[in-house]
């Protein structure tokens, strides 16, 4: 008759489950850690990406618009495109940005298309000439086109500080092209 004594060493003590469990819950804390800075970055580029389609449709609407009037404003009268001095009201008091925002046979919608609303954040957006810089050595030279072709930079910003995202704005720049050189839609 054997009889086995089990001694008292098999197992772990509480001191080795405590250990694991602190470094068990450093590496997860460590974790959790990455996956946040990870998702504040994507919701960052979320918004970003927002405004870039913002700016791009803002964009879209203009090219869509009359060349000459563009110039106009843009050109003739160096003003930019934008609803910020007008607060709430579409009826702004300027002689000029009123005739844009409330003559809505040449400019329908202009007013909703420079004040979007996404995702409960409020843009603003700002169209203005971009006088382009011609690279030196090198380049295209655009005076053979300039007179078909506007320049215009298109700026989307939110309205609120509060925005949970580190971009405040983001630029697009493109070209109203002359209704001689369009193409037939």
């Amino acid at each position: 008759m054997l009889k086995r004594f089990r001694s008292g060493e098999e197992g772990f003590t509480l001191i080795e489950v405590l250990a694991a469990s602190v470094i068990l819950a450093i590496a997860g804390l460590t974790m959790t850690a990455f996956f946040i800075n990870a998702m504040s970055y994507n919701k960052a580029n979320q918004n970003k990406t927002v405004m870039v389609n913002l700016a791009r449709n803002a964009l879209f609407y203009m090219e869509k618009r009359s060349f000459k009037e563009m110039e106009k404003y843009l050109v003739t009268y160096e003003m930019n495109i934008s609803t910020e001095e007008c607060g709430d009201d579409p009826r702004c008091s300027g002689k000029s940005m009123n005739a844009l925002l409330i003559d809505t046979d040449r400019f329908p919608g202009l007013w909703d298309v420079l004040n979007p609303s996404v995702n409960g954040i409020e843009y603003t957006i700002t169209v203005s000439h971009h006088k382009e810089n011609k690279v030196e050595g090198g380049g295209l030279d655009t005076t053979s086109f300039t007179k078909h072709l506007l320049p215009v930079m298109v700026e989307v910003r939110a309205k609120s500080d509060d925005t949970p995202t580190k971009y405040r704005s983001t630029e697009v720049r493109g070209y109203i092209t002359d209704e001689s050189i369009r193409k037939a839609d």
